[in-house]
């Protein structure tokens, strides 16, 4: 798995070949038109879950109410809610919310907490489990598949000389894997549902953790 470049990493879309970003129909309760005090702060990300897919850089957030400051030695960026992303409440749970790169009309997902120090944020991972075609997420929202495109029916080349013994010439072969429809499977939100898959298979587990900046003392000028 290829580590993460600062944007994508700091906004937590994983792409992480096999355990894609989930992709949702709409955001899950009310949309919020600033992130909320307990959120903002200077804060660093704190080597754990999902550091080595991140890389082992620092990498700094500087959170106030309409936008999140990212910055690692790379370089700084900028990102304005309600331009760039979505916070939405739902029963005190807070969900940061992007457009899927894909699929711009789904979203990503990210719950994000805090213990009035710390941030964890929690990101929706479409994964399966073991080599079972069973999706966690699944399990209480309902799958649904969107066709995007059919890839067109490709011919396998004929075997060498093109002709079989008696003289007469082969029949093109079809590539029985062309001609398929290509899709994205998204889940439908149903808020009750997705609180539950947070709280049940989430929370507490697998989740990303950024620590505030302590500032270092300053010596006394004599």
């Amino acid at each position: 798995m290829k580590k993460l470049n600062l944007v994508i990493a700091t906004f937590l879309i994983l792409s992480l070949g096999a355990c894609q970003m989930a992709k949702f129909d709409r955001v899950p309760g009310n949309e919020q038109m600033a992130i909320p005090p307990q959120f903002q702060g200077n804060f660093i990300l704190k080597p754990g879950t999902y550091s080595n897919l991140i890389g082992s850089d620092s990498i700094g957030l500087l959170i106030d109410g309409n936008s999140i400051r990212i910055s690692n030695k790379s370089g700084t960026y900028s990102k304005t809610i309600r331009q760039d992303f979505q916070v939405s409440e739902i029963k005190g749970n807070y969900i940061i919310a992007l457009t899927d790169k894909t699929i711009p009309s789904l979203w990503n997902l990210f719950v994000i907490e805090t213990n009035k120090e710390n941030l964890f944020i929690y990101p929706f991972i479409d994964k399966r489990i073991a080599s079972e075609e069973i999706n966690l997420i699944g399990n209480y929202l309902p799958q649904q598949q969107l066709v995007i495109t059919h890839d067109p029916i490709t011919i396998l080349p004929n075997p060498v000389g093109g002709e079989v013994s008696d003289g007469s010439v082969t029949a093109p072969i079809v590539n029985p894997l062309s001609g398929m429809p290509s899709s994205i499977s998204y889940f439908s939100v149903m808020d009750e549902q997705f609180l539950q898959l947070f709280t049940n298979e989430m929370k507490g587990k697998s989740f990303i953790q950024f620590s505030p900046v302590v500032k270092k003392p300053t010596g006394k000028k004599k």
